[in-house]
């Protein structure tokens, strides 16, 4: 009876131990989702800001070619005015 008793006890403290390790791991998961949802939104802001440094250099590059062609259109026109 005795010995029943004790196999009772510690296995009372092995659901106890494991309630508790199972808070612990619910209280990670927890943070991990966090952190999970922080680097999304951290990516997301980045792909934001990478995209519209993208659309800026575009517009960019657009004006180069419209400036290089005014100025060989210039150009040519100084060309057949010198001839």
């Amino acid at each position: 009876m005795e010995n029943i008793k004790e196999e009772k006890i510690k296995l009372e403290q092995k659901i106890e131990n494991n309630k508790q390790e199972s808070k612990k791991l619910e209280l990670e998961l927890k943070n991990l989702n966090k952190l999970e949802q922080e680097q999304k939104q951290k990516l997301e802001s980045f792909d934001i800001q990478k995209i519209q440094e993208l659309e800026n250099l575009n517009k960019n590059i657009e004006n180069n070619i419209r400036d290089l062609e005014i100025l060989i259109n210039d150009f040519k026109s100084n060309q057949l005015e010198i001839k």
